[in-house]
């Protein structure tokens, strides 16, 4: 049987371990904001082509949906997206856009990814509420926590989202036998999620994030049109 495995890298980082640690022993819902200053891509780019890079929001704001569903523990529930009118861009391509994110724990994220920013300004920044508790990641170079009137500051190397722990998270799972480091459930979902967030912008409407479980012992019809 196959191993299926995405780069959702940034759930691995230090940055990312710090905060789902500090809202591990939580029993409330979360309130979550992921701002991404994504910089421009032409028109013309690989990424915009449906075939190749199916648009930004499905190449890469999927990153941001699976780190936000980290931290809830929980999967998206319903999707609502919204994008700046822009004439030349379609709903796949569009990228300019705000996310509110509904998951079923309870816990609410919000996305807003632009290339209408200034390269000069980092690119992400995360911040977390809860039970009188906040959590900051600056560009995954600087975690900052909040907690009893005290601030706790944690510096990372370099830029490190992730990419060395999650390589090296896939091997040892391979090697034990142990599962993959995200299931495919999450995988799913996660994935999904963009597609709805398509599907939104075009309806202009929340769209719940569901799909159905694959019945591995279910025959196939195939019919010829």
């Amino acid at each position: 049987r196959g191993r299926l495995m995405v780069g959702f890298n940034r759930r691995f980082s230090p940055a990312a371990g710090i905060l789902k640690e500090h809202f591990e022993k939580r029993s409330s819902p979360l309130c979550m904001s992921y701002r991404v200053n994504a910089g421009a891509v032409p028109p013309d780019h690989w990424v915009h082509d449906p075939q190749q890079g199916g648009g930004r929001i499905i190449g890469e704001v999927c990153h941001f949906v699976d780190l936000l569903s980290f931290f809830a523990g929980s999967e998206p529930k319903t999707v609502f997206a919204r994008g700046t009118d822009e004439p030349r861009k379609s709903p796949l391509t569009c990228d300019n856009l705000n996310v509110t994110i509904e998951f079923k724990d309870g816990s609410v994220g919000s996305i807003m990814y632009t290339s209408a920013g200034d390269g000069a300004c980092p690119k992400e920044r995360v911040e977390i509420f809860g039970e009188g508790s906040v959590g900051v990641i600056d560009n995954f170079r600087k975690t900052t926590l909040f907690k009893n009137g005290k601030r706790f500051r944690y510096r990372h190397r370099g830029s490190s989202k992730g990419h060395r722990e999650e390589l090296e998270a896939f091997i040892e799972a391979l090697q034990s036998g142990q599962p993959m480091p995200i299931s495919y459930e999450e995988l799913t979902h996660t994935t999904l999620s963009t597609f709805r967030m398509v599907e939104s912008l075009q309806t202009k409407e929340p769209m719940n994030v569901e799909f159905a479980e694959i019945d591995e012992g279910a025959q196939v019809e195939e019919e010829r049109i």
